[in-house]
């Protein structure tokens, strides 16, 4: 559920007032990572009441990438933020 609210949003347009991200990268010893962290500010007016969730405020999606022996690791993660979990 959260991956489809993520796509949605993207394909309306992320804008600074409802999108930020943060990307880091490290490199050494034959290898490189990088780690992304985006936040969507969640728009409920285009939610269905289904899927609506009380209080949700934002989705989080975090990847990391890395590589080692030119072998690429990808993993990622969707997390929903309500004020009441903080």
């Amino acid at each position: 559920m959260l991956e489809a609210w993520w796509h949605k949003t993207q394909h309306k347009g992320l804008f600074a007032k409802n999108y930020s991200e943060h990307i880091e990268i490290d490199s050494g010893h034959g290898r490189s990572e990088t780690g992304i962290c985006q936040q969507i500010l969640v728009d409920k007016g285009w939610l269905g009441k289904e899927y609506c969730c009380s209080g949700l405020k934002s989705i989080i999606n975090v990847r990391s990438e890395n590589m080692k022996n030119r072998r690429v690791k990808i993993q990622q993660k969707h997390v929903a933020i309500s004020p009441h979990w903080i």
